[in-house]
């Protein structure tokens, strides 16, 4: 008999979100301000602001149908490239080996990955400048 697997990952949002939410004078959440969303920035946001998502990796086999090996990225678009690498840094302060859950989940850590490199992102007439982590782990839920 298969099992199907849990799709765990809005319950990771959760528990990301909820994270940055319990942490309002974090240099991070200071710097982005209410600027913070899962999978896209909302139309007409100011800079600075950071999005975050899930990198999609092969299917990986763990001992349970009930965890999944996670990789997200949290990305930040400033107006300097110097405002984007601070701000992806204050992210890794904030998220990286920190514990975090939310209801159905195991309480886990993601931990440093893959770094996103600072990229110019301007249109001739707009400075933007994006940089961004990558955090993984293994995720379970109860």
């Amino acid at each position: 008999m298969v099992l199907a697997r849990i799709d765990l990952r809005p319950l990771i949002v959760k528990a990301i979100v909820a994270r940055f939410d319990a942490n309002p004078t974090h240099g991070f959440a200071t710097g982005i301000g209410v600027r913070f969303a899962f999978g896209a920035a909302a139309q007409g946001w100011a800079l600075p602001y950071s999005v975050f998502f899930f990198v999609d990796a092969p299917d990986a086999s763990t001992w349970t149908e009930r965890a999944v090996d996670v990789l997200v990225q949290f990305s930040v678009w400033a107006k300097t490239a110097g405002a984007a690498m601070n701000l992806a840094s204050l992210a890794y302060d904030l998220f990286e080996e920190q514990e975090m859950s939310t209801v159905g989940l195991i309480p886990f850590r993601l931990v440093r990955d893959t770094p996103v490199p600072t990229m110019d992102e301007s249109d001739g007439t707009t400075a933007l400048w994006q940089s961004g982590i990558t955090l993984a782990g293994l995720v379970q839920a109860l």
